[in-house]
């Protein structure tokens, strides 16, 4: 037995090895750009190689996955409205092959074909770089979120592929640099390699990302069912894998942010009929007790009473009197049966906050626990409940306090400043910042070109329109002559500074020179100019322009 047992373990390390070998010769052997029919040949041998070992595998049985370890935490931000059914998130682990560990245990029900199931998916980006370019998932998401096409193509990719988008704007160029990222070992997926797991794995995959008010923006992107490349009809069910954390950070004002995948999986109810049940067995309708108005279970009509009930004194004398001083009428009142009530660790699959602390004998939410009284406020799923019973804890994971807790312990997380998503979210960002800076520099430029021509600010408008059909990127938001008049305004006060902290920091020496000047409206106006020094030449600046109350010398003086 030991020997099976160590040939085993001796042949899956010898397939370990040989993968490792081909991703690393993948990975140097790939290249961005045209592709040779050699290279190409290699290539589709390779997935002609490992693409049997994935067909050997339809999928692991639901019965088994639902005894593997839960992710209490992905089970929290898994969206059960959405999806509409009972469903929890299954351990992973969390070495940068989180998401091929996912596929793998959905696959097998382990993560003994993570390597395989990567090397497949660089494989799958590299050969079709133009279907991944324009996938599906894209046009979908362009209706629903507020982000341009380019801006989500970019949120696919890590550094690499973004650095050659950026290079040559090629979206098929920038996916093949992705497969050869996706070759190293402990890289973390991005959201084009999980479009590309579903063609790999031959079915349907649905990526469930949380549902936060501050990733709404994103969320039609990342969320949503992604189908395969090539249809085989074999199995349409879909496989579920979640965008999740692991780690906590209670520190205020963190948000949250994705650091790992789970796969999620139906869950089997302990009390849900199995599938190899007898379909000729007679239903047994089982009437509740009068006493407690519960339903009982089969097996209690065949076990003797839980509780024994003591006799009362007058029902001893009852039992110990003769029959002829017996009252064959009297009705003896029957005595409270009290019922000790115990934790279920079954309730644990319906609510995964809860823990039960055996030393203590009470159950608590981890939430709230972790969240202290402060978020959650008095409750005594802070320090420990002793109420065992279903319907509390179903209050409690209603109520406000509960809610509150939850969202600032998941909320509060440590943002991955070093992951692909968050790099992606940031350079959204940077994009759009640097799109409205453009935008309000050609603005303000065209403003005071208005003002330095002396021209009416009602030629705003139609000298924007110009630009845009010169091929520059403006918009038409500002574009009136007020907005015109408040830029002009704006630019002049910064001029004033400006000149301003010149006269007043760096001038050595200035003179002064007034004109006189009148307005539309006649009204006499004093025009002030300073003569300075600036870099070895004179230079005259405005300092400003003030109505006077008289032309005379005094009233000039008193503008200076």
């Amino acid at each position: 037995m030991y020997y099976r047992l160590f040939l085993l373990v001796h042949i899956l390390s010898e397939m370990l090895s040989g993968v490792r070998e081909d991703l690393l010769s993948l990975r140097t052997k790939l290249t961005v750009g045209v592709v040779n029919l050699s290279l190409k040949g290699y290539v589709e041998e390779l997935q002609q190689k490992y693409e049997s070992k994935v067909e050997q595998g339809c999928g692991c049985d639901l019965k088994v996955l639902n005894t593997m370890r839960e992710d209490n935490i992905g089970s929290a931000l898994i969206p059960k409205e959405e999806l509409g059914e009972e469903m929890k998130a299954l351990k992973t682990t969390a070495d940068g092959n989180c998401l091929f560990n996912s596929a793998s245990i959905l696959l097998r029900g382990d993560e003994s074909d993570s390597h395989v199931l990567r090397l497949l998916t660089a494989v799958e980006l590299f050969l079709n770089p133009q279907y991944y370019a324009n996938h599906p998932k894209l046009t979908e998401a362009k209706t629903f979120s507020s982000f341009s096409d380019t801006t989500l193509f970019s949120l696919l990719l890590s550094d690499s592929g973004q650095k050659e988008f950026e290079k040559k704007g090629s979206r098929a160029d920038a996916i093949q640099a992705e497969a050869m990222a996706t070759c190293k070992l402990g890289k973390w997926g991005t959201f084009l390699d999980v479009m590309a797991v579903a063609t790999v794995l031959k079915r349907p995959l649905f990526s469930v990302y949380p549902l936060f008010e501050s990733n709404k923006g994103i969320r039609p992107l990342l969320n949503g069912l992604l189908q395969p490349r090539v249809t085989t009809g074999k199995d349409s069910r879909a496989v579920h894998i979640l965008w999740s954390r692991e780690g906590f950070d209670n520190r205020p004002g963190i948000i949250f942010q994705p650091n790992h995948f789970v796969p999620v999986i139906s869950h089997l109810s302990s009390t849900q009929p199995s599938m190899t049940a007898n379909k000729d067995m007679p239903s047994v309708k089982i009437e509740a007790s009068p006493a407690s108005g519960k339903q009982k279970g089969i097996s209690e009509f065949f076990q003797p009473a839980k509780h024994a009930t003591k006799r009362s004194s007058f029902q001893a004398g009852l039992t110990s009197a003769s029959e002829n001083d017996r009252v064959p009428s009297l009705k003896v009142p029957k005595e409270s049966v009290v019922t000790i009530r115990k934790f279920q660790d079954s309730w644990k699959v319906e609510f995964p906050w809860v823990m039960y602390d055996a030393g203590s004998n009470t159950m608590f939410c981890d939430f709230c626990r972790k969240a202290g009284s402060k978020i959650a406020g008095k409750t005594d799923f802070v320090s420990g409940s002793k109420t065992f019973k279903k319907e509390t804890l179903k209050k409690h994971g209603e109520s406000h306090s509960h809610l509150r807790a939850r969202d600032f312990v998941i909320n509060e997380q440590r943002p991955v400043t070093q992951g692909p998503l968050f790099k992606g979210f940031k350079k959204a960002a940077e994009k759009v910042e640097e799109q409205a800076f453009k935008e309000v520099s050609v603005k303000m430029n065209t403003a005071y070109f208005i003002a330095k021509e002396e021209l009416p600010f009602t030629k705003f408008p139609g000298l924007l329109q110009l630009q845009q059909k010169n091929g520059v990127k403006v918009s038409n938001t500002y574009a009136n002559d007020t907005k015109c008049a408040e830029m002009v305004s704006t630019v002049a006060t910064l001029i004033k500074e400006k000149n301003a902290f010149k006269l007043q920091n760096e001038a050595r020496y200035i003179s002064v020179m007034i004109d006189g000047a009148t307005d539309t409206s006649s009204t006499e106006n004093e025009i002030v100019y300073a003569r300075c020094v600036n870099n070895g030449r004179p230079v005259n600046l405005l300092v400003g322009h003030t109505p006077v109350e008289h032309a005379h010398s005094e009233g000039k003086c008193n503008v200076i």
